[in-house]
């Protein structure tokens, strides 16, 4: 089974967001304290926080690297 990979670096960041998501519902879960209002919480908190991430770190590297990164990661056959 092959993961689906990332065209970019903010669906880097949102998978990095997501699997921090996962990461605290499975960690309240087993104390025991997992709501509906916390789920939604951490949801937003993380997923936002993930694109953010991505989207601060696609700009940043755009800069270092002098390519529109945000168009996706470049191929290495072609000449972008």
């Amino acid at each position: 089974m092959k993961l689906p990979s990332p065209r970019n670096w903010w669906q880097t960041g949102l998978m990095y967001g997501t699997a921090i998501f996962a990461f605290y519902i499975i960690k309240h879960a087993i104390h025991g304290d997992v709501t509906l209002a916390l789920v939604g919480r951490e949801f937003l908190i993380w997923e936002a926080a993930g694109v953010a991430f991505g989207i601060l770190f696609t700009a940043v590297m755009s800069v270092l690297f002098h390519k529109n990164l945000f168009r996706g990661f470049p191929d290495k056959r072609s000449n972008r």
